[in-house]
């Protein structure tokens, strides 16, 4: 929305339909010049905003959210690396995203396994150190720092193993309990029911 009597533009969810939110917790602009919102529901890009002062009415944003791969849409803080990527915090531990030529989500999660203090944290309550090149993520136990250019994440896919299958309350083990990655063992099964229900358990080798 744009008030030309006193210059100033205004973005809600009444002129972005990605908008979930007008409540804003952080702003970021990445190493691209792209514009990253975090909100209540969701974080949201705008990769046009060269348009704010000669057409604002063109921008459009776009957004991330729980199911494209953020670990909670409460998104507490934005914090961009050298290498392009952001570092964002949220109500469920720390998410680092590398960007691409798509719109492809590459969200990496950090939680209580990774050595974080706690997974949910204040809005705003962050700090780039330029100097140490150190990130400072204040939660609601405490804070946790680190160089995000030391962080990595192994590249070599995990194989998954579907352990157990439990139908109709009736666990049915689908490997060889001595040897479990040398013998996967096939089950069928007769669903003649209108409604069944199951659930599988896996693990990762």
């Amino acid at each position: 929305m744009i008030d030309k009597k006193k210059s100033i533009i205004r973005f809600t969810k009444d002129n972005q339909p990605t908008f979930r939110s007008n409540t804003i917790h952080s702003i970021c602009q990445d190493s691209k010049g792209n514009l990253w919102v975090g909100t209540s529901d969701g974080v949201y890009s705008c990769t046009n905003n060269k348009l704010f002062i000669a057409k604002p009415e063109n921008i459009s944003f776009h957004g991330f959210f729980k199911e494209g791969g953020l670990t909670h849409n409460y998104v507490s803080g934005i914090l961009p690396d050298e290498n392009g990527a952001l570092w964002m915090s949220t109500w469920k531990g720390i998410v680092k995203y590398e960007p691409s030529n798509t719109w492809l989500c590459q969200f990496t999660p950090y939680t209580f396994s990774d050595g974080l203090i706690d997974e949910k944290y204040n809005r705003n309550s962050i700090h780039w150190d330029r100097k140490t090149n150190t990130y400072y993520f204040g939660s609601v136990n405490g804070v946790n720092y680190f160089s995000p250019l030391k962080q990595t994440t192994s590249k070599i896919p995990h194989r998954v193993l579907i352990s157990t299958m439990v139908l109709d309350d009736k666990p049915i083990h689908l490997f060889n309990q001595e040897n479990m990655a040398d013998s996967i063992i096939q089950v069928n099964a007769n669903l003649e029911k209108k409604e069944i229900y199951f659930t599988f358990y896996c693990g990762r080798l």
